[in-house]
């Protein structure tokens, strides 16, 4: 017995978000991929769930983002597709926002220290 190539393509897309990590993509454009997928389902009829996207787009990302995840995991309804998309690219921020800041002390210090006085 056969799948018809239809339901193959379908069952093959539907395992991709399942399979998604973000790995070197900027959190953008693996939100944007995740969306796109989603997009090329509905396509075909075959619609993805937020309850089932949001935690296939967080088992996606690393360890800087599980204060995300705890806090998505531990409500008692999840949010939207769009509203994670959008607390994450904020957590984002903020995350690089902080890097930033801690960087540029070492970067003065460095300097002050090769100084002569």
């Amino acid at each position: 017995m056969f799948i018809p190539r239809s339901q193959s393509l379908i069952l093959g897309l539907k395992d991709k978000p399942s399979t998604f990590t973000r790995g070197i993509l900027s959190l953008r454009a693996y939100l944007c991929d995740i969306k796109l997928l989603t997009g090329e389902l509905a396509l075909v009829g075959a619609l993805v769930d937020d309850l089932d996207l949001v935690p296939h787009t967080l088992n996606g990302l690393s360890t800087e983002f599980k204060e995300i995840d705890v806090v998505v995991r531990a409500r008692d309804t999840p949010p939207s597709f769009e509203e994670l998309f959008d607390k994450l690219l904020s957590h984002d921020e903020f995350l690089q926002r902080q890097a930033a800041q801690s960087s540029s002390p070492l970067v003065n210090a460095t300097t002050r220290q090769g100084r002569s006085p």
